[in-house]
């Protein structure tokens, strides 16, 4: 299923996949009956840890949960402008439209840690979309799962 790509839309995908996501990865303890990530002394699935000095946080799954989610990510690359030159761009799936319209995408500064980034967008063409304001060519962005790291970090599915 292809995500939408309005604000509107994305907010309500977003609720929809972050409660099904606080589902799936409530079931990531152990497969044999043990117990399950939320009770004492196991890892949870999913964490957000505050970045000090900031507003933003990082959020931080296990391997087994970013697999059941099916995280996935791509480069910031530089690509041909159409009128000479170059522009940075990102796959438009990478995206992430808040409730109030902000523009952000997921980077991944180091494996399964994901922090929120604001974009401003320039123009979308085809899967592309320039970004005006954004991440450095190269950081990783993630382009599948960015509206369960939403939900993680905000809290939505009860797993923060």
């Amino acid at each position: 299923m292809r995500q939408s790509h309005t604000p509107t839309a994305r907010c309500r995908e977003a609720a929809a996949l972050a409660l099904a996501l606080g589902l799936a990865l409530s079931a990531c303890g152990s497969s044999s009956g043990g117990p399950a990530a939320s009770e004492p002394g196991t890892t949870k699935p999913a964490t957000a840890v505050p970045i000090p000095g900031t507003t933003m946080t990082t959020v931080i799954l296990t391997a087994d949960a970013a697999g059941r989610v099916g995280i996935q990510t791509a480069p910031v690359r530089r690509a041909p402008a159409p009128g000479g030159g170059t522009e940075d761009v990102v796959p438009v799936s990478a995206v992430y439209y808040d409730g109030d319209g902000g523009t952000w995408v997921y980077t991944s500064p180091s494996p399964l840690h994901y922090v929120r980034a604001s974009v401003r967008l320039g123009a979308i063409t085809g899967e592309s979309v320039v970004l005006d304001q954004g991440p450095a060519v190269g950081v990783l962005v993630v382009t599948v799962g960015e509206a369960e790291l939403y939900g993680v970090e905000y809290g939505v599915g009860g797993e923060q």
